[in-house]
């Protein structure tokens, strides 16, 4: 595995910029940046040794919320130039090699937005771990695993708490990226 060999052996905590396979975090809908990554320390803390984090709030926790353009931008483009539109090419090999959602769910009442969401290529092609809350009264636990419907075999992490991820969840998110590394 090629980030394991690359690893340094650093004690800080953080993990090392020279690792070959990096982790996009995009906090949540109510959240921030700063605040998604306070909350998500001790899994980074756990897999330091196999994937990178960036620290730089601006380059790997995102800042949203993001400017889209209307439908109607996308509406009479012509269909050889689709690509120009979308950030993969669903004909070639994803460069995401897994995906891990906490409190994942399809926006309410928007049946539209849901199809499209569902109707992309890469889902059925990603690994994909889901982290609920049975009690979570942010977003109802069926709400999550509705989504994890979309993936093929998606690994579910259920606990007992709220809105948030757990502790517990430190050594199977680890072992999740692990096995998702190993496959490649």
């Amino acid at each position: 595995m090629v980030a394991a060999s690359t690893a340094s052996s650093s004690t800080s905590g953080e993990s090392d910029p020279t690792l070959a396979h990096r982790v996009l975090c995009v906090h949540g809908h109510a959240q921030s940046a700063e605040g998604f990554r306070q909350k998500t320390g001790g899994i980074r803390r756990q897999c330091k040794r196999l994937v990178h984090f960036e620290y730089d709030i601006t380059s790997s926790f995102l800042q949203g919320p993001f400017e889209v353009p209307p439908d109607d931008v996308f509406a009479s483009h012509d269909p050889d130039s689709e690509k120009t539109y979308t950030w993969i090419d669903p004909k070639k090999e994803s460069p995401v090699k897994f995906i891990i959602l906490c409190g994942a769910f399809f926006p309410q009442n928007n049946s539209e937005q849901e199809a499209e969401i569902r109707a992309c290529p890469l889902w059925p092609k990603v690994r994909a771990m889901f982290i609920c809350g049975k009690s979570d009264q942010v977003v109802a636990e069926d709400r999550s695993l509705r989504v994890a419907k979309m993936f093929t075999d998606p690994v579910i992490f259920e606990h007992a708490k709220g809105h948030m991820v757990p502790a517990e969840a430190r050594k199977d998110v680890k072992t999740f990226v692990q096995e998702s590394l190993e496959s490649e």
